[in-house]
């Protein structure tokens, strides 16, 4: 019985593992380019890989490390809840407290004159990083 019990075990760590490496290679919102994205290209499997180089982990950083599957289970409270920067430019920090657990993740952007950047969970629940010079 012990056999079994840590067998089903492994089982469902192996599962997490390969989920976890086929996130780096899906886009479940988007699977398929746009038309908008590289149309001088006419071969759909070329597209695709230009498509998956654009953004290569993005399910990764949406349900991996992101909470965009349970969002409504966390309570965003902070400067500009529903936004990425501050308006009024300067920093937008958040704070997303799960509701049961108690547990926090955490959200910062600053937009300045020359330099903008973020890192953390954003307001939709997907992880995400950025660091730009701002083009006036």
């Amino acid at each position: 019985m012990e056999y079994l019990q840590e067998r089903h075990v492994f089982r469902g760590y192996m599962t997490k593992l390969k989920y976890i490496f086929l996130s780096f290679f899906t886009n479940q919102e988007d699977p398929v380019p746009p038309e908008w994205f590289k149309p001088d290209i006419e071969n759909i499997y070329i597209r695709k890989i230009f498509w998956w180089f654009r953004n290569p982990a993005h399910n990764f950083f949406w349900r991996v490390i992101g909470i965009v599957d349970e969002i409504n289970k966390w309570k965003v409270t902070g400067d500009y809840p529903t936004h990425v920067w501050n308006p009024n430019g300067g920093w937008n920090i958040l704070t997303f407290t799960h509701k049961q657990t108690g547990k926090k993740k955490y959200f910062k952007s600053y937009r300045g004159k020359r330099i903008e950047f973020y890192f953390g969970i954003r307001y939709n629940g997907a992880y995400g990083y950025a660091f730009r010079r701002v083009l006036s």
